[in-house]
């Protein structure tokens, strides 16, 4: 088995596990290391071969209605880094302030545009498919 398919054998598992319990896989044409979508057991999984810093990775992101959206990169050793995903709520003391409501607010709509900004980098605008 050459290295390049070993990589790609490693990143292949590490997805599969993350995704048993639905019996989800990579479908083989991701193995050209291509930009990609998995619509499957109520997940929506885009996905994006590429590199970091010279070694092979796949990042992906997966949203399903009944859970929190997962972000994640996993490497060509079968490491998997959690990135930041787009979040549902912000919160703020119990006694906050108008202000401190407003500025937990604003860091929420400001954390949630760069996640987006990165998603749309990675695999694609979705407003430019509508």
């Amino acid at each position: 088995m050459s290295v390049e398919r070993r990589r790609i054998s490693v990143i292949e598992r590490t997805f599969a596990e993350a995704f048993a319990p639905w019996k989800i896989r990579l479908p083989g044409a991701a193995r050209k290391r291509g930009v990609g979508e998995i619509h499957k057991g109520g997940w929506w999984i885009r996905y994006a071969f590429g590199s970091d810093e010279g070694v092979d990775c796949l990042d992906c992101y997966a949203m399903h209605r009944m859970t929190n959206d997962r972000h994640m990169r996993i490497m060509d050793t079968g490491e998997v880094w959690i990135l930041p995903a787009l979040s549902i709520m912000f919160g703020y003391g119990p006694k906050g302030s108008l202000q401190e409501i407003a500025d937990a607010k604003r860091a929420f709509n400001e954390c949630n545009n760069r996640v987006h900004e990165e998603i749309d980098r990675k695999f694609g605008s979705l407003e430019a498919r509508r």
